[in-house]
């Protein structure tokens, strides 16, 4: 899959062949990034692409030396089992950073959107 960083459209779009088949969509702030949301198309989910496509992003903005700032379910999970990507969140406004079962009713209250 090839990961193309879109600023036009402020998404990273995961392509096969000719095809988008996952977006990461963001909003770029300064030197931080806000991750909004993570999309695979049906078709290609368990396949692995949603966390290559994740990993790629992480590896951008580390790379670019921004900040993140995660609204992203999937993002959240994907940081929690590779917590070396911890270092890149914003501690200042983190949003949310607990895993998917850590999130709920009786779990972590997701921080507002900043």
């Amino acid at each position: 899959m090839r990961i193309i960083n879109n600023n036009g459209k402020s998404c990273y779009e995961g392509v096969l062949g000719d095809q988008v088949v996952g977006v990461v969509v963001y909003k770029r702030i300064g030197g931080r990034v806000v991750i909004r949301h993570t999309v695979i198309e049906p078709e290609f989910r368990g396949k692995g692409l949603g966390a290559q496509l994740v990993r790629t992003v992480l590896d951008d903005l580390r790379e670019r030396g921004d900040k993140l700032t995660n609204y992203c379910g999937f993002v959240a999970d994907f940081i929690a089992d590779n917590p070396e990507y911890q270092s890149i969140v914003d501690a200042d406004r983190p949003g949310v950073t607990a895993s998917r079962d850590m999130r709920g009713p009786n779990g972590v209250t997701p921080a507002t959107y900043q």
